[in-house]
């Protein structure tokens, strides 16, 4: 038996505050935010938005009838869509440029600010802010928040992820 026995607990405390900290470092937290926005393209693809953070999931808006024309004709209709589908996929490059920013434990995920193919100057988080504020000839859709539902997978999969560095440390078995 040791003669101080509060020294055990301190290094497990260190350890404990060391694993807390590494859980929130940007190479913790990868594999969450592309997990996030793996789900929140997926969802897209099918169709629906999200209006609120941690609210519930909607259909998208229909497409006019005038719109689905005008895809049924447009070559650079992306594989991930059909020209009925209301799902921001015409080209799919908003959705496939979707990115994250880790900063002090909090995840942040956009689409790309950088200039979109063959626009002059609009960027795919321009075209996402559009969406998001819809106007009388574009309707609201919002895609970029967390449901509920969608955050319960998102701590399961953060808690599996932590629960791999408690075990790797030897805090849990």
């Amino acid at each position: 038996m040791s003669k101080n026995p509060t020294l055990s607990l301190k290094k497990t405390l260190s350890k404990i505050e060391k694993t807390i900290k590494e859980s929130i470092n940007a190479k913790a937290l990868k594999p969450v935010a592309e997990f996030t926005i793996g789900i929140v393209v997926k969802r897209t693809r099918l169709g629906y938005g999200v209006e609120k953070e941690l609210g519930e999931r909607s259909k998208f808006t229909a497409l006019s009838k005038r719109y689905v024309e005008d895809r049924k004709v447009f070559k650079g209709l992306a594989s991930t869509t059909t020209a009925k589908r209301s799902n921001l996929t015409r080209t799919g490059e908003m959705l496939e440029s979707m990115e994250y920013k880790v900063e002090r434990g909090e995840i942040t995920i956009f689409p790309s600010r950088r200039a979109r193919k063959g626009s002059s100057g609009l960027t795919n988080y321009d075209l996402a802010g559009y969406h998001a504020k819809g106007n009388s000839k574009l309707p609201r859709r919002v895609f970029n928040n967390v449901s509920s539902k969608e955050f319960n997978q998102i701590l399961r999969f953060y808690r599996k992820t932590f629960g791999d560095l408690l075990r790797l440390r030897g805090l849990i078995s």
